[in-house]
């Protein structure tokens, strides 16, 4: 009996791990598209397209790969993980759940600077990040990612917002 508990605990905890394992994976993808569906100011236009991550998470590698050799207008993206102390010069400042509670901090490190604040977890841009993830249930009962955005968050940073990028989110 206790060969089959521990075999099921096992098997959900590996089940477990591939699911976030996956969403990482979309995430990855979808900070990837932010680049390209959003239009930085002209001080941001040259270099690489930085994305700093600020919290305990596999995403920089992904985003790294999924961006090797697939530059956006002509800049290469570049993921690092970050401290709050680090959180400056780049494009995308993506907050992983786990430093949520940091929210606050992140906007005051950042004042003025034309960077995007992207949370892992849900509903955060009503306190004033740009996007949010979210995940809800399609009609099979399969749980998707989507994004939430706050247009008024996202402009405070002089970022400009794409039709495509609104027509794929959930304006908050």
């Amino acid at each position: 009996m206790k060969k089959i508990i521990i075999l099921f605990v096992f098997t959900i905890l590996t089940s477990l791990s591939f699911v976030k394992a996956q969403e990482n994976k979309f995430e990855a993808i979808f900070l990837y598209n932010f680049t390209r569906q959003l239009g930085w100011p002209e001080a941001y236009r040259s270099g690489d397209i930085i994305i700093k991550v600020f919290g305990e998470t596999d995403i920089v590698d992904q985003i790294n790969d999924f961006a090797k050799g697939n530059p956006v207008y002509g800049q290469n993206i570049v993921a690092k993980s970050t401290s709050i102390d680090g959180i400056s010069d780049c494009h995308i400042v993506y907050i992983t759940e786990d430093k949520s509670n940091e929210l606050e901090n992140v906007i005051a490190k950042i004042g003025m600077q034309s960077i995007l604040i992207v949370t892992e977890e849900a509903n955060l841009v009503s306190k004033g990040a740009g996007i949010s993830f979210t995940r809800e249930v399609d009609i099979d009962g399969e749980q998707i990612l989507r994004y939430q955005y706050n247009t008024i968050n996202i402009k405070k940073a002089d970022i400009k917002l794409s039709s495509d990028f609104k027509s794929l989110g959930i304006e908050f």
